[in-house]
């Protein structure tokens, strides 16, 4: 049953990406034109001379590939490498943020990564666009890690976990040590995605609160509060089920 669910989870990782974007202009109308009529599927970005008008905030991307706004969203396009970022840029970003999660340096290479693309999501209203990498990883203790990461400045914008052959213990180390599971989660959680945004977007962290908690089910959701480099506050909510073995962030 957990697979199907990690299925359908990384599945939506995928389709999701048909239904986002945001500002990113693109020189030829050729191109925005065979994006509109589903003509090209796959471009080069070599192709395509694509700047950032970037004035989407890190909340603003969050919000995006979260569904937390109610955008018009048109279509993406699959690319052959990022615009900032390449393949094993991400996967450096991912790699780093597994080591400050769980304690231990798991390898990813071409034989575990599941899925690890770059694609071209675009706004209906105005033709905008953002580029976003979604990644899916398959860890040697059977855990499945995704995660979104923007292109251009390689903050991690939402991130799933899933245990099937091993439990908590078997993907963080020193986990029997947590007096309180979900609270010992958290906070691994929160210094590894603290330790991408100071790197990736010069943010700050300010707090964190528990949002509601069903000790009979073990299930926590936690309220993370940053503040950016334009001194404005942006959080992630990380929802734990510490029985069923799995993390999601909205």
């Amino acid at each position: 049953m957990k697979k199907i669910i990690f299925f359908l989870v990384s599945a939506s990782f995928v389709i999701m990406a048909a239904l986002l974007g945001w500002f990113l202009p693109v020189a030829s109308f050729r191109i925005i034109d065979d994006v509109n009529e589903g003509k090209q599927h796959d471009l080069d970005i070599d192709r395509v001379n694509l700047t950032y008008r970037d004035d989407l905030s890190i909340a603003q991307k969050i919000a995006i590939v979260t569904s937390r706004s109610g955008y018009d969203y048109m279509d993406y396009v699959e690319l052959e490498k990022g615009i900032y970022l390449q393949e094993e840029n991400v996967i450096d970003i991912m790699s780093n943020f597994l080591v400050d999660f769980t304690g231990i340096r798991y390898e990813i290479n071409e034989d575990n990564i599941y899925y690890c693309e770059p694609v071209l999501l675009t706004f209906a209203s105005n033709k905008g666009m953002i580029v976003v990498w979604t990644a899916t990883v398959t860890l040697d203790n059977g855990w499945d890690f995704s995660c979104y990461i923007d292109d251009k400045t390689g903050a991690i914008l939402s991130v799933y976990f899933a245990g099937y052959y091993s439990g908590w213990d078997g993907l963080i180390e020193g986990y029997n040590d947590f007096s309180d599971p979900c609270d010992g989660i958290c906070e691994r959680y929160l210094n590894a995605l603290y330790n991408n945004y100071s790197e990736k977007i010069d943010a700050k962290f300010i707090t964190y609160h528990l949002l509601q908690s069903y000790t009979d089910e073990y299930y926590s959701s936690y309220r993370l509060i940053f503040r950016d480099e334009n001194d404005d506050t942006f959080d992630i909510t990380l929802n734990l089920y510490v029985d069923d073995m799995y993390l999601e962030t909205t």
